[in-house]
């Protein structure tokens, strides 16, 4: 999978992950965060232990997936190497074959073999997907940027078990036991899950896992607790009025974006000064094959593949002078007036034998960038040609074939 620095959009459906990479931490003062497996003694792991929490968690499952309605309020605390916890909350009801989940950024209800999803303050669109089997596992998918212990629990997924991978660890399995708590574990980590074994109903969790693409000796803890309540009926019944609002495509449609460049799409215009203060637009590059390496001083896989997009520009230079490469420096953080200086030296630094320029918000969100490094292919007609999101090894290589394939001039 492509390496990527994600910026979200305003109000994140939950706490952003800043990169890590030993690129920008200080390895040296990463803490130590230990696994919640530490804390299960031999006793726990035993086969009748293991057996005994295998029995709970069939209790536990069989009560959320037949209770008649179910609420519950989760509460999350994410805590990053050397930063402040940031917390983030959600509600999640069902009734029936019915389900409905709600956070302060979006809110989802599924019903009838169909996913509605509304952003709040937005009162004129909504999307709809549709899913198969059960309302509770059709809004799992749809809303799948929350970790929902609660609807997999109540769609009856199988293993039981796969209802603890919070968003965090793949496959998790039940490892240990102890009165009233679980251990699962995966590749990427670990995660208590503490039930009331009168209830067989979730009460708090705590998950430690390294996220893809980092440093094992960075992990991540994220603290949850649960508030389910089990009820014969909702005080507000599950239902989803369109109203006025008018259904369109995409959540990017629904948020107001830009929707992802297509290739074939016409490019977008654009205008930014390079460092040296020339300006330079996609008007002043008529049949020129472009190429656009949207980048920032803090984004660590950009570290990584502008050399890439070097090492083309210096084969273009030689065997395709019709070729333009850019970067375009996004996101940089600090004073506006900061920004050119910090880019100028670190452009000055890495010795890039192309130019980059100063770009702005409105050129990112022109061509529907939501994560760096991003490479947008302009071909001599102003049509997009390809777009690359993160970092791809042999990207040169497929910018080399492309440029060949587009060029007039003979290699």
């Amino acid at each position: 999978m492509a390496a990527m620095a994600q910026v979200p959009a305003a109000d994140p459906p939950g706490p952003e992950l800043p990169p890590l990479t030993p690129e920008n931490i200080n390895m040296d003062t990463v803490p130590t965060v230990p696994l919640n497996g530490e804390r299960f003694g031999p006793q726990t792991r035993t086969p009748a232990a293991v057996a005994e929490g295998v029995n709970l968690l069939a209790r536990v499952a069989r009560t959320y997936r037949e209770a008649p309605a179910l609420k519950d309020t989760v509460v999350y605390s994410l805590s990053l190497p050397g930063g402040q916890p940031q917390g983030e909350s959600f509600t999640v009801e069902c009734a029936g074959d019915a389900c409905r989940a709600t956070s302060p950024q979006v809110a989802a209800v599924a019903l009838g073999g169909k996913v509605f999803i509304t952003l709040p303050g937005v009162d004129d669109k909504y999307v709809e997907e549709p899913y198969t089997g059960s309302a509770a596992l059709g809004l799992a998918a749809s809303f799948a940027m929350l970790p929902t212990p609660d609807l997999l629990l109540r769609g009856g997924v199988q293993p039981p078990a796969l209802a603890f991978g919070l968003l965090a660890l793949d496959e998790p399995r039940l490892e240990a036991y102890r009165p009233g708590e679980f251990l699962f574990s995966g590749k990427q980590g670990d995660v208590s899950v503490r039930v009331d074994p009168t209830t067989a109903l979730l009460t708090s969790a705590s998950l430690v896992f390294t996220p893809p693409g980092t440093p094992e000796v960075i992990r991540i803890r994220v603290e949850f607790t649960f508030a389910p309540e089990i009820l014969p009926e909702l005080s507000v019944p599950i239902a989803f009025d369109a109203a006025m609002r008018a259904r369109v495509a995409s959540a990017e449609e629904l948020a107001g974006q830009v929707p992802a460049l297509r290739v074939g799409d016409v490019a977008p215009e654009f205008a930014a000064p390079a460092l040296d203060g020339t300006p330079i637009s996609s008007k002043s590059l008529p049949g020129r094959f472009i190429v656009l390496e949207f980048w920032s001083t803090w984004c660590g896989p950009c570290k990584r593949g502008l050399p890439i997009l070097g090492e083309f520009a210096t084969w273009a230079s030689a065997n395709a002078p019709d070729v333009a490469v850019f970067g375009v420096n996004v996101w940089e953080e600090g004073a506006p007036d900061e920004v050119p200086a910090r880019v100028r030296a670190y452009w000055a630094k890495g010795g890039f034998p192309f130019p980059t320029l100063l770009g702005t918000e409105d050129m990112a969100k022109s061509f529907a960038i939501t994560g760096i490094p991003a490479t947008v292919v302009i071909d001599r007609g102003g049509r997009i040609a390809a777009v690359h999101v993160g970092v791809e090894p042999d990207l040169g290589r497929k910018l080399r074939e492309m440029a060949l394939m587009a060029s007039p001039v003979a290699p």
